[in-house]
């Protein structure tokens, strides 16, 4: 059962072909019609669907499975000093590799 203020993803027809489906969202639950009946705030205004099409959006509990890396890309050497990682040349064996399992073409 969806309660107001929840929020969902919607199964919609794609463009291209109305037989192919994809998860749309998410929409804000605004308000219960009926037991089966929900209306939505899509991004074309209030609709109502029934509730097969949605499915309970679950947002991220934390970006802690995202890695973050701060990186500056020059078209120029830097100036000052900089520190260089260890295995980012092809020369060097560190724990990073950029060739590691790919052929001559990749």
């Amino acid at each position: 059962m969806l309660e107001p203020g929840q929020e969902v993803l919607l199964l919609r027809h794609t463009k291209e072909n109305k037989l192919l489906a994809r998860w749309d969202g998410p929409f804000l639950v605004t308000r219960k019609l009926s037991a089966v009946n929900y209306k939505i705030l899509t991004d074309k205004g209030p609709k109502s669907y029934h509730i097969h099409l949605f499915r309970l959006w679950q947002p991220r509990e934390s970006d802690a499975r995202i890695p973050q890396i701060n990186l500056i890309l020059t078209a120029e050497p830097c100036q000052a000093g900089y520190e260089e990682l260890e295995g980012i040349d092809d020369d060097s064996q560190g724990p990073y590799s950029f060739d590691e399992g790919l052929t001559e073409e990749q």
